[in-house]
């Protein structure tokens, strides 16, 4: 610290016995004797860079200023040079702000909601889509951002089977083959190839398709399922988005309720795949079909594109990096539409 230069000495000041006595400064000026001065430590002592890139010598005057050679006056602030008279030097300092940046993380609000438990139905259909964004990124940390998430092997499944079944005459879930609905049917093959958890979109003859299953609680309700496919696929990502059994499943296999000739083995080779940005559906004779895995990394954007009966088929077909798995030796891609189609 500086003494200020009309500011007298403090009259209690008793210089210590053992220590020198501090050089005047004003007889250093008078014998031309002026100590050096460098405010910049990374320099060479008693150099100051000038702004043209020249470095020249500082001398420090009687007031604690630094003197140039052309007798203009700098003062030094606290390491930081505010120039008076210095050519070419500003002298406002620059002001660096170290605020920090603020970043909205408003999360994105998800209605609760029970699984399976129609009175209260997963999403509304004004809403359900612009929930798609909280609801992924709630669930399975890092993984929508395409790199880890998920537990290695793990897959959830996911069964639609909520269409009335208008060419075949009620709903397909409900329909018999070999004594056995075809909705357990699906449910015992993406469950004995290995998914888990497994959920299944209902509508059309809701509860009595609910009561059938072994656990109603794996239920899940698509309001607006008459609209078609998208519909029920956009409720089943977003319950499992929202469900913690499915927080460390890395991708989704969807299956279809009417496609009885698919076993587990079909769903087992699918689901080896399993991965947070896998795209990969069946194949049978070359024709793409289902199983069709979708990581977890797709999941908002393909519910928030699902429409009409199209379900994914143009999100799929907009991509190039669609994997076709041929499954042609393990089963036939060939659903059921009418009554006939359930004979061999």
């Amino acid at each position: 610290m500086r003494d200020h230069p009309t500011r007298t000495p403090h009259p209690t000041r008793i210089p210590h016995p053992s220590r020198p006595p501090h050089p005047d400064p004003r007889a250093a000026l008078a014998d031309g004797k002026l100590p050096l001065v460098d405010h910049q430590p990374h320099r060479p002592a008693g150099k100051l860079q000038r702004p043209d890139g020249r470095r020249q010598r500082r001398l420090q005057g009687p007031d604690g200023r630094l003197q140039g050679p052309d007798g203009r006056l700098q003062r030094l602030e606290e390491g930081t040079r505010q120039a008076g008279d210095v050519p070419g030097v500003s002298p406002r300092p620059v002001a660096v702000s170290s605020r920090p940046v603020a970043v909205s993380s408003r999360a994105v609000a998800v209605s609760s909601r029970a699984v399976g438990e129609f009175s209260r139905p997963v999403g509304e259909v004004s809403g359900a889509v612009g929930e798609f964004g909280g609801a992924v990124a709630g669930a399975g940390a890092g993984a929508g951002a395409g790199g880890g998430g998920g537990v290695p092997g793990r897959c959830a499944g996911l069964l639609l089977a909520a269409g009335a079944g208008r060419r075949f005459g009620r709903p397909k879930a409900l329909v018999e083959l070999d004594g056995e609905p075809l909705l357990l049917r699906a449910l015992r093959v993406l469950t004995e190839g290995g998914c888990d958890p497994v959920r299944v979109v209902l509508g059309a003859q809701a509860e009595d398709a609910r009561a059938l299953l072994p656990d109603p609680s794996i239920a899940v309700y698509a309001p607006d399922w008459s609209t078609g496919m998208g519909a029920s696929l956009r409720a089943g990502l977003l319950a499992l988005a929202d469900d913690a059994e499915a927080a460390e499943a890395p991708a989704v296999l969807v299956h279809l309720v009417d496609l009885p000739r698919i076993d587990a083995r079909v769903i087992s080779r699918m689901r080896a795949l399993a991965a947070p940005d896998a795209v990969a559906r069946a194949s049978y004779d070359g024709t793409p079909g289902h199983p069709v895995l979708f990581g977890r990394r797709w999941w908002a954007e393909i519910g928030r594109g699902a429409r009409g009966d199209r379900g994914a088929r143009d999100w799929l077909a907009a991509r190039p990096d669609v994997r076709l798995v041929d499954c042609s030796d393990l089963g036939s891609g060939a659903d059921v539409d009418t009554p006939a189609d359930l004979t061999p």
